[in-house]
């Protein structure tokens, strides 16, 4: 089993921010970051514009991929942390990987409740996966309803 320092379970503003300050107090702390998603880190925020054709897919990220390996962090992309165990201080993940920390930061964000409808043509948008759904949706779209906000 891997051991970190520190882990931190979320690659979105709380996570990223706390990278960059840890890196800033000290350049040898093992950082492991986890997030089920499997691309850098992009901006949530950008997502309705993605989706309305207003830019590109390519504008949302805003970390490469070599910033994490410029910094020094080990990354579970694509992983979800399933389980915690604060006595033996382990994180696992949905492989069964187990992976020891010293301290653990949980920054997952909030998460968007789909609603109780049932049809492809309902979705909600929260992840990439999400926004790519609906951008391919919207392409020959007559009529979109929404509703929400964050």
């Amino acid at each position: 089993m891997n051991h970190f320092d520190i882990v931190i379970i979320g690659n979105s503003a709380a996570g990223l921010s706390a990278v960059k300050t840890i890196r800033k107090l000290s350049s040898t702390a093992g950082i492991a970051l986890i997030d089920r998603e499997d691309c850098p880190a992009y901006s949530r925020v950008l997502t309705p514009y993605y989706i309305g054709g207003k830019t590109s897919r390519e504008n949302l990220f805003i970390e490469e991929p070599s910033f994490y390996r410029l910094n020094g962090i080990h990354t579970f992309f694509g992983r979800t942390a399933v389980g915690i165990d604060p006595d033996d201080r382990t994180v696992v993940l949905d492989d069964g990987t187990g992976i020891g920390y010293t301290s653990l930061l949980i920054a997952t964000g909030g998460e968007a409740t789909k609603p109780p409808i049932v049809s492809d043509k309902v979705l909600r948008l929260r992840h990439m996966s999400d926004a790519d759904a609906l951008h391919r949706k919207f392409v020959n779209a007559r009529c979109v309803a929404g509703f929400g906000a964050g």
